[in-house]
């Protein structure tokens, strides 16, 4: 299926940014094979994810967030006794019925899938399978609600073994923004507010982790710069990428974020095609192709370090040393909170943009505009003149 195109998949009638699902599963032998998928993964998404999951790890995690081709991929993990095979919580699809019929309960649980958990006798498909993931794909970064989705769609799995039921609560979630399975759990899009979500990471420990090299993230993510977060640790990555956007909140935006990449064809084509991202890595040899990025952020040391290209854009000037001290005094502030910082720093960045912003001019009537003429003429000269306008291309008013 190497001509699927995968963003084709989101031309549907329905709003919702859920494109895909698939299951993963790992057998006796510790072999990883896809074995079944709605609509259909186009081939490199089969490569690629395989080899990202962790299955074949001892504990392996619940849940991972991984993406290609700006689509994000949701993994829910299941593994050892987790996969059951006998009819679970019998009360408790029982007390879920009564509460139907009373009228308590807005949710129908779907016959079949009743009558599968009641059924004592049922043989099991999953007898041979030792873990498994459900992969949903969707177009929008909203861990929260996918990891809730995934939940659901998990335990049906593992309780039925059929991939029929998946569907049905997937085709749920995709028509209704709500699936009910009873006691194998409920999702309602509606209940997960994706500001929580925005702020699930610390930007106060991130500030912690570099200290006054922090103002460097900062000012990367302000000039739309290529990030690589690098960890010898996997789990170590995502605390750090989910904060990035935090540092500039006017614009809010995640889509930039590439959880995590590995050294293949495909994902180093990835990186090399998009002109700003914030990337997650562990492997050190990436490290040396700074012609893929501008500045690497080192979990594992504490340091931040910039490609020598892009060493002039990101110059420190008075106004970025006064700032880097405030980040600085702001993280060892026990009374800041990560909200109070971002507040603060989001103020400090609107009052540069503002600035820059009085600083444009007039050109042959066309919309007001940041010139390196206009710089000069308002005696603005050397690495503050290429920071402003830097940041003036970066909110789109350079000329």
């Amino acid at each position: 299926m190497s001509d699927l195109d995968i963003h084709a998949l989101t031309k549907t009638p329905y709003a919702d940014p859920l494109t895909g699902v698939a299951i993963l599963e790992k057998d006796s032998n510790y072999d990883v094979l896809w074995t079944w998928m709605y609509p259909g993964l186009p081939d490199k998404f089969k490569t690629v994810l395989r080899s990202r999951s962790q299955l074949t790890e001892r504990t392996p995690p619940k849940f991972e967030l991984s993406s290609l081709d700006s689509v994000y991929c949701y993994s829910t993990t299941r593994s050892g006794d987790e996969i059951t095979v006998a009819a679970p919580a019998r009360e408790a699809v029982a007390a879920r019925t009564a509460a139907r019929e009373a009228g308590d309960d807005e949710f129908e649980l779907d016959d079949e899938l009743q009558a599968v958990l009641d059924d004592e006798n049922r043989v099991s498909a999953l007898d041979k399978v030792t873990g498994f993931s459900v992969v949903i794909l969707a177009t929008e970064f909203f861990p929260e609600k996918y990891e809730a989705l995934g939940a659901v769609l998990a335990n049906v799995y593992a309780a039925t073994g059929l991939t029929s039921n998946v569907l049905q609560a997937y085709f749920k979630a995709l028509l209704k923004a709500k699936v009910d399975a009873g006691p194998l759990g409920a999702y309602i899009a509606a209940d997960i507010d994706i500001r929580n979500s925005w702020l699930s990471a610390s930007i106060k420990d991130v500030i912690i982790t570099f200290g006054a090299d922090v103002v460097l993230v900062w000012g990367a993510m302000l000039l739309n710069k290529r990030i690589l977060v690098y960890s010898d640790t996997r789990d170590a990555l995502e605390p750090v990428l989910r904060a990035l956007p935090l540092f500039v909140w006017h614009k809010k935006d995640w889509s930039l974020l590439i959880p995590y990449s590995q050294s293949s064809d495909v994902e180093l084509a990835e990186l090399a095609s998009k002109p700003t991202y914030a990337a997650g890595i562990t492997s050190p040899a990436l490290l040396s192709s700074d012609h893929l990025y501008d500045v690497v952020l080192n979990v594992s040391d504490r340091s931040v370090s910039v490609a020598p290209h892009a060493s002039a854009d990101l110059a420190i000037g008075s106004f970025v040393k006064d700032l880097a001290t405030y980040l600085v005094d702001a993280g060892n502030d026990p009374d800041m909170t990560d909200g109070d910082i971002i507040k603060g720093l989001a103020v400090k960045t609107g009052e540069l943009i503002k600035k820059v912003r009085s600083l444009a001019v007039d050109r042959d009537s066309s919309s007001p505009a940041i010139t390196r003429d206009s710089l000069a003429d308002a005696g603005i000269q050397g690495a503050l003149a290429n920071f402003l306008y830097n940041v003036a291309a970066a909110e789109g008013i350079a000329q």
